[in-house]
């Protein structure tokens, strides 16, 4: 099952501009970071996205998340990605 291609608005904390991107109704949070990276050059492990002052999980579909066509997905952008500590 491919799932129902949609068209989320993300906006970037780097730049604060709003990109497009094209995902699947059955696609996973991590996989549309994934999408993300290829898209504006941003490895997964540095972003966090927010809808509606709630983090969204790299395990959640993206159908599981409910997000309404006319809101904007908040993807927090770290400076480097994380790294366990005594690296």
């Amino acid at each position: 099952m491919e799932g129902e291609a949609l068209v989320l608005r993300v906006r970037l904390s780097t730049t604060s501009v709003d990109t497009r991107l094209t995902v699947r109704s059955t696609d996973t949070i991590a996989t549309a970071k994934k999408k993300l990276d290829l898209q504006e050059s941003l490895e997964g492990r540095r972003q966090r996205w927010f809808y509606c002052g709630k983090l969204l999980g790299d395990r959640l579909l993206i159908c599981e998340c409910n997000i309404h066509p006319s809101f904007i997905i908040q993807a927090i952008i770290s400076e480097e990605a994380l790294t366990a500590v005594g690296s």
